[in-house]
């Protein structure tokens, strides 16, 4: 029979095998007569039964090949199913499937018809294998010859033979349900019945894929019962695993309650804990700030006690000096009248020909024998006691070399004096204390020389008995001005034992300067002035207020600014105006007090520290050395623990004596920076140099101290 060529199949291609004869093994006694001659050789359980079922393969071969060629048709003819006799039905909407074998089939009857198509077919031989004569034929070979009518065969070898296969696995798959795996073929075939896979092919051909095909087919109604008993099973597992997960989960969400519950009240023990700590940590914190309430009113009871005793010592020795006649002082003298002062004082007196006998009295330094000896054309001459102190914080934290200046005294205009001191000794000494007077000469000097200078260095001490002064008298000059001792005190000397060394770690220096030459010059010292030269008025601008106007004249002879402004070739000198509104310390008060001390040579004594601070920068611009000398000693006068460090931050890097006089206060006194931390933390952004210095000032400090 010839058929049409088909589409390639989507399973593996395998090759044509067609079977003679499939051995069956039936077990049961029910079933070992039914169609079947006995055979003696066999067990006696069992009834081994030949049968051809080539129609069978062949039906399912035609069934599958119109099943493609339907689905090649069209969907047209998708619903129509075309089935040969004898072959499995399913329909679409089938919940069962008719079995390929009748319960009621004759194997015997099948036997026969497959006998008959055979010899109708001679195509569908059952092997082009030939075997010899004198191979042994088994039972089952010769009941099969003698059914077909065929020539003897030889007795099958079951472990060499391959024309034969045993279908005990396929009948075992029937028997026990479908495999789940569709195209393995889970039938054990003994080691000898393997040559007849080799020769054939790896794989099954398409009969064994057929009736494996039906024989789940007709498993299925007892695997859909064994699922479904399965599925039963599974289903009272799975009822069993949830109650016992609903168990479990109702066990975890008690646990979790008891955890949460636990954690509750941990959490609230710990916070009523960290409330009383906090209660605690806030007593303790009050208890410090009473503490430093009462360290800082004792530290300003001590500082005025200080101040007491040191005032207390200051009019001790004004005592002493007034026993040695230098209360009184000349300052000028002239052929009617005298001119005294009183040391301390800023006044002057003027003692006229007529009072001079109420003036004999009292011990004057210059004693006067004839008014009329001094002429007119003589030198002013007087004599001048002046007062330096000094406070040295701590000596032992200083390094050797280091230095201290007290705040300078003089006539304003004349020389000036201050006391020079080396906490740890100077260069040339070593474990002392030195201590020297420096003596200075106004800038327009440029050759001077200070005869017979007196001066004493005290070094007072608790216990007046126990007080070191030591005094000399010397001609200072500018190329020696500065005298005194190297080894004014020992390091084994400062002891608290000898009061040298107060309660707070301090030592108290004072010097006493005399016979320094009073004011040479008038107090006004204004340079020659053409005052041939036509009027000019000076407009000056600040952003703050209307112009002010000036004669140029004197501000050209005053100011060495104004001079090359106003004599060059600039703007200002042929419009006359100098706009100072760019400049912020430029103010309408600052500039009209500058004005004013052109005039007067005098400050305003109630001036403001602001004022006085944009003063000094101003002199400093307009070269007007005598208004920068003049606000600096206003401003040393202003400085205090709370204006420190504005002030210094003004004159920092100057070398003015303004500066000294802020580092002199902070040596005294270290801890005004941790007073003043607000401010210092200011200072860090605008004048980082000056807050580096001042940090590791305070830090070297604290370090030498805690050493």
């Amino acid at each position: 029979m010839e058929t049409k060529r088909q589409a390639p199949s989507p399973h593996p291609k395998r090759p044509r095998v067609s079977f003679t004869t499939v051995s069956m093994r039936t077990f049961g006694e029910s079933q070992s007569g039914k169609g079947l001659t006995e055979d003696k050789t066999l067990m006696e359980d069992s009834v081994e039964v030949t049968a051809n079922v080539e129609s069978l393969s062949r039906l399912v071969l035609e069934d599958e090949m119109d099943a493609h060629a339907r689905n090649q048709n069209g969907a047209g003819d998708k619903g129509r199913v075309v089935l040969k006799q004898g072959t499995p039905t399913r329909t679409p909407m089938a919940t069962e499937e008719t079995s390929p074998l009748p319960e009621n089939w004759d194997l015997y009857k099948q036997f026969k018809s497959s006998q008959e198509a055979r010899m109708r077919s001679p195509e569908l031989a059952s092997s082009s294998r030939r075997l010899s004569p004198g191979q042994r034929l088994s039972p089952r070979g010769f009941l099969a010859a003698a059914s077909l009518k065929a020539p003897p065969l030889p007795k099958a070898n079951r472990q060499k033979s391959p024309d034969t296969v045993d279908m005990s696995g396929v009948m075992r798959s029937i028997q026990m349900g479908p495999s789940r795996e569709d195209d393995q073929d889970t039938s054990e075939v003994p080691e000898g019945r393997k040559s007849f896979a080799t020769f054939h092919g790896s794989e099954p051909g398409p009969e064994i894929y057929a009736v494996k095909q039906a024989s789940r087919r007709l498993q299925e109604p007892l695997n859909r019962g064994r699922a479904l008993q399965r599925h039963q099973h599974h289903r009272s597992d799975l009822n069993s695993s949830a109650e016992r997960f609903r168990e479990m989960q109702q066990q975890v969400i008690k646990d979790a309650e008891e955890d949460q519950r636990l954690m509750d009240q941990k959490a609230t023990e710990a916070q009523r804990a960290m409330q009383e700590e906090q209660g605690s940590l806030k007593s303790l914190e009050e208890q410090v700030a009473q503490a430093r309430e009462a360290v800082q009113t004792s530290k300003e009871e001590l500082r005025q006690a200080k101040k007491r005793l040191l005032r207390q010592k200051a009019q001790r020795v004004e005592l002493e000096q007034v026993h040695l006649g230098r209360t009184l002082l000349v300052t000028r003298a002239r052929e009617n009248f005298v001119e005294l002062r009183f040391r301390n004082a800023c006044a002057t007196v003027k003692a006229r020909l007529q009072n001079w006998g109420h003036l004999s009295g009292i011990h004057v330094k210059a004693h006067v024998t004839s008014p009329a000896l001094w002429h007119p054309a003589m030198p002013r001459v007087g004599v001048s006691v002046e007062e330096l102190e000094l406070t040295v914080a701590s000596p032992w934290c200083f390094t050797k070399g280091d230095k201290l200046y007290s705040p300078a005294a003089g006539p304003r205009g004349g020389f000036q004096c201050r006391l020079l001191v080396f906490p740890a000794g100077s260069p040339a000494a070593d474990q002392t204390l030195s201590a020297f007077v420096e003596v200075s000469a106004p800038e327009q000097m440029r050759e001077w020389t200070c005869e017979d200078v007196f001066f004493t260095i005290k070094v007072i001490s608790s216990k007046s008995k126990k007080s070191i002064h030591k005094q000399e008298t010397f001609s200072f000059t500018p190329s020696c001005n500065d005298r005194g001792w190297h080894n004014m005190v020992e390091f084994s000397q400062l002891t608290t034992a000898s009061g040298l060394i107060d309660a707070h770690s301090k030592v108290h220096l004072v010097a006493y300067v005399s016979n320094l030459p009073l004011e040479t010059e008038p107090r006004v010292h204004v340079p020659e002035v053409d005052f041939s030269l036509e009027l000019k008025s000076a407009e000056l601008l600040v952003h703050d207020g209307p112009p002010l106007f000036f004669d140029q004249r004197i501000l050209v002879a005053r100011s060495e600014y104004f001079r090359k402004m106003f004599t060059a070739d600039y703007l200002e000198s042929s419009t006359g105006v100098v706009d100072l509104r760019k400049d912020p310390q430029a103010s309408h008060q600052c500039v009209a007090a500058i004005l004013r001390f052109l005039f007067t040579n005098a400050l305003d004594p109630n001036m403001d520290l602001e004022l006085g601070l944009a003063l000094r920068a101003m002199a400093d611009k307009f070269c007007l050395q005598d208004l920068k000398e003049a606000a600096q000693g206003t401003l040393k006068k202003m400085v205090s623990e709370e204006n420190l460090l504005q002030v210094l931050a003004q004159v920092f890097e100057t070398g003015c004596e303004l500066e000294a006089s802020c580092w002199q206060l902070l040596s005294e006194d270290p801890d005004i920076l941790w007073r003043q931390e607000l401010q210092l933390d200011a200072l860090v952004p605008q004048n980082p140099a000056l807050a580096k210095k001042l940090i590791l000032f305070g830090r070297r400090k604290v370090q030498k101290t805690a050493a």
